[in-house]
């Protein structure tokens, strides 16, 4: 079964529609790209696919248990933290656990708190974070408010992956 069926997709903003009858299919393993001028629906067909707005008429099908994730193209301002912190909040179940934890001054690791990653397997996803520091050769203690734009889109992205999308938007 395909990751995402579009079909029939209506969307107008105001009196001209956006998007007229579109139908895409997105398969496992597959890349696309979407290339077109501004305000020509790009980013509209990511927010359908993020199921952030909905359309006017038509129909999207996701496969059952899709985990999509999407790299902005912004860099949100508010982000404070180290790096694997930053990069920790890509999990929904332990992200937040995990900043917390990163986020503790020295040796003044609560127990409740590590009682709490133990029991969200958080040290699993600690594991998956550190592969992605490597992988993307960023320093976990380095503060994200710090870095370049570069480094803090390289961090975003190990954000993104962390989650293990089947489907990762880049806009």
């Amino acid at each position: 079964m395909p990751l995402v069926q579009l079909r029939n997709i209506c969307l107008s903003f105001g009196d001209q529609p956006l998007l007229d009858e579109v139908n895409l299919v997105i398969e496992e393993k597959e890349k696309l790209a979407l290339v077109g001028r501004n305000g020509s629906g790009k980013s509209t067909l990511l927010k359908l696919l993020q199921q952030t707005i909905q359309p006017d008429d038509g129909e999207i099908v996701f496969r059952d248990g899709i985990i999509i994730s999407k790299l902005h193209q912004e860099i949100p301002a508010e982000l404070n933290g180290d790096v694997r912190s930053i990069i920790a909040l890509g999990n929904r179940s332990s992200g937040q656990l995990l900043f917390n934890y990163y986020m503790q001054q020295g040796n003044q690791k609560s127990e409740k708190l590590q009682q709490q990653l133990n029991e969200n397997d958080s040290w699993r996803v600690d594991q998956q974070i550190k592969t992605l520091i490597s992988k993307f050769d960023l320093n976990s203690q380095a503060i994200f408010s710090q870095l370049s734009g570069g480094l803090k889109r390289r961090v975003l992205l190990a954000q993104s992956l962390l989650s293990e999308p089947d489907l990762l938007l880049l806009d």
